[in-house]
């Protein structure tokens, strides 16, 4: 299940955008990374602790997606016989 959080400022535009998230869970201490839609830029953030996640079985048109900083070059370096979601918190 997908994570869909509305109305999240950007850092690049300015303006708000609606961020998606894999079902792997999210916190506001983790930085995540994103490209903005507006501008092409790629851009950090950690989200505000007044951010609420919404299940989605899928993410709407438009949505942004975000990735824990580091995730790729984690990944890339896992051994392939490692889950893969091994290392990657869940949060209720």
């Amino acid at each position: 299940m997908a994570l869909l959080l509305k109305h999240i400022d950007c850092h690049c535009c300015g303006t708000r955008h609606h961020f998606g998230i894999d079902d792997y869970g999210w916190d506001s201490a983790t930085l995540y990374e994103y490209h903005c839609s507006q501008t092409g830029e790629k851009a950090t953030m950690r989200l505000p602790l007044t951010a609420t996640a919404e299940d989605a079985p899928h993410w709407p048109q438009g949505v942004v997606p975000l990735r824990p900083v580091g995730s790729a070059a984690q990944a890339a370096q896992r051994p392939r016989s490692e889950s893969s979601t091994a290392g990657l918190r869940h949060l209720s």
